[in-house]
């Protein structure tokens, strides 16, 4: 870079300023063939965000933290940097309500024989498990199916902090046996138990346990339940208050005054492992690094067609708080063409293998990848090792793709920035142009609501192998063009054809095809719903060729043939192959429409179809 720079000055007196300008532009390495930076420049942006995002003063970046609360903050201030207009609720913010944990009510109740036992004396609901009032006769020591149970506490050196652990076992296998309820009470004769120190101020929920739980101390067992071997009624009620804090969701716009926005997104509260050596460089630093750089290259003038929101969600953890509150903001999901979220991108293998989730979210997607994907290797991606964010736009039915490059560290317990792949960064995210330049070409993108299925032949173009050089042969030379002109004047005389054969005073007749041949290309054949093969190449006008129908399909059922052409489904007329494919998703499964299709002795026929 020193060197650039010294041939700059050097050269600079013999320009003009705006030569000068230029000059400087490709000595820092941007790329005069489009909006996206060298990747000499990526590289840098990259890791001055991912040496900020891994600093330890944002301690892990969980939700609720103090670290949590200052990369928010940090975020705000990158999304001002960058020119990035406020769209969140409260400038970038958007805030949302997490349960941090649930604080025993004093309107909870444990009655034996009418009398009352002192909470946090005497006994002591366990939060962990669900809320659930429970009237029962007992007998101590008695336990049967679809009754409360009384279980002695294990010899172990019970505290706030391992008793789920170590009473989860039992509870369980209680559970399974038909226990609707249980009772630990503790009998050790040395034991110093005292449930004044269980304080239980944030504690969720175990969703593996269906039934209450409480203690009895030693003391309320030895006097209301030891000697007991009769039937006795017990009557329990459960309050627990839920204590909340805010999370936030820091948001910014580029505002093209367009009808719709595509979203770019990425978690940021995640790390995979909680040790020191692993802050969190790839999942998911690596991801919010990118959205920040993609902000930049997404303001050129052709990428007009759409507006951009940038978004960094948290809350995943949670059940996807961060994105649902999103998505409930008003008229958030009418505004939203697709969404691009970009997930642990920093360990780009030597293949250049990218994992794409959501493909089949949009039949356009798989299409649009495979049109870039010379260079990669475009794969379908496995699911996430936590439940990450993007899953709630899925779920809403908004197209959507998630771009990872793995989670190798996953194996080696190592996501440090020396880990980071830098150079890969940079060619995952001209992957992830390429394909919204794709999209943005490709007019609407709709929900794909009938479950089509991908696999990684579908994401890349499969080379055809060069045929061989056709050898040249020396043929005898023609007649020349005076005597194919006498030949022709001849023929017309004797009243025959061209070949010699004699002339017929009736019409030829000749097989007529439906279509012409069809364009086979590469494979490029999608099977949809009713097991119809379509050649999404096929750029022919005038209906939807059928490659092929699966023998055992519906579609074969329903009359269709290879060779039909499809020209209209219901009010939606048919014009090739990709309006099909498009056509198809505006349908819900459980919709019913008439397909009209011409048959191959020209004949048109309508076949009702139900979605």
């Amino acid at each position: 870079m020193k060197r650039k720079i010294a041939l700059l000055l050097f050269i600079s007196p013999f320009f003009s300023f705006k030569g000068q300008s230029q000059i400087l532009k490709n000595l820092l390495g941007t790329s005069n063939n489009g909006p996206i930076p060298a990747n000499e420049v990526l590289i840098q942006n990259f890791r001055t965000d991912l040496q900020e995002l891994v600093q330890a003063r944002y301690n892990n970046r969980l939700l609720g933290t103090t670290g949590y609360k200052n990369l928010s903050g940090h975020l705000e201030k990158r999304m001002q940097q960058l020119g990035l207009i406020r769209y969140g609720t409260v400038g970038y913010r958007s805030s949302f309500k997490f349960p941090v944990g649930r604080q025993l009510s004093v309107e909870s109740k444990f009655y034996v024989e009418g009398k009352a036992l002192h909470l946090n004396k005497d006994v002591l609901p366990m939060p962990f498990a669900p809320v659930e009032d429970n009237t029962a006769y007992l007998i101590p020591k008695v336990n049967e199916a679809h009754a409360p149970w009384t279980l002695a506490l294990p010899n172990d050196n019970i505290t706030e902090k391992n008793i789920a652990r170590i009473l989860k076992p039992t509870i369980l296998n209680a559970q399974e046996r038909g226990a609707n309820a249980i009772y630990f009470y503790d009998d050790r004769s040395a034991s110093t138990l005292d449930l004044k120190d269980f304080e239980f101020k944030g504690v969720d929920i175990d969703p593996d346990i269906r039934i209450p739980v409480w203690l009895i101390s030693r003391k309320a067992w030895t006097e209301h339940f030891k000697d007991i071997y009769s039937v006795i009624p017990v009557n329990t009620i459960q309050r627990y208050k839920i204590t909340y804090e805010e999370g936030y969701n820091i948001v910014g716009l580029i505002d093209n005054k367009a009808e719709k926005t595509v979203l770019v997104m990425a978690d940021y509260d995640q790390v995979l492992f909680n040790t020191e050596n692993n802050p969190g460089a790839n999942a998911t630093a690596s991801g919010v690094a990118a959205m920040l750089q993609l902000s930049q290259v997404l303001k050129a003038p052709e990428f007009k067609t759409y507006n951009y929101a940038f978004a960094a969600f948290s809350g995943s953890t949670k059940g996807q708080l961060g994105a649902k509150s999103f998505l409930n903001i008003p008229e958030m999901k009418s505004k939203i063409a697709y969404v691009v979220d970009l997930n642990a991108i920093g360990k780009l293998s030597p293949d250049n293998e990218i994992f794409i989730n959501g493909v089949a979210s949009a039949t356009r997607f798989r299409t649009a990848i495979k049109e870039v994907s010379e260079g990669y290797t475009p794969r379908v991606g496995a699911p996430y090792p936590y439940n990450a964010s993007f899953n709630a736009f899925i779920a809403s039915e908004i197209p959507t793709l998630s771009f990872s490059t793995g989670y190798a560290a996953k194996q080696q317990l190592e996501d440090n920035i020396a880990s980071i792949n830098f150079n890969g960064m940079a060619q995952t995210l001209r992957f992830v142009v390429a394909v919204m330049t794709k999209l943005n070409q490709s007019g609407n993108i709709y929900f794909a609501k009938n479950n089509i299925e991908v696999s990684d032949e579908d994401l890349v173009i499969r080379k055809t192998p060069t045929p061989p050089p056709v050898a040249k042969t020396t043929t005898a030379k023609g007649p020349s063009t005076a005597q194919k002109l006498t030949q022709a004047k001849n023929n017309l005389k004797n009243n025959q054809q061209t070949g010699g054969k004699p002339r017929s005073n009736s019409p030829v007749v000749t097989a007529k095809l439906p279509v012409e041949t069809p364009y086979t290309g590469a494979s490029n054949i999608i099977i949809d719903f009713l097991g119809i093969g379509i050649n999404e190449l096929d750029k022919r006008e005038g209906g939807a060729v059928i490659h092929s129908v699966a023998s055992d399909s519906k579609g074969a059922q329903l009359g269709f043939q290879s060779g039909d052409v499809l020209l209209q489904i219901g009010s939606f007329p048919i014009f090739n192959a990709k309006s099909y494919l498009m056509t198809l998703e505006k349908f819900k499964t459980g919709e019913r429409a008439y397909y009209k299709v011409k048959k191959a002795d020209g004949k048109t026929v309508m076949v009702d179809v139900n979605f």
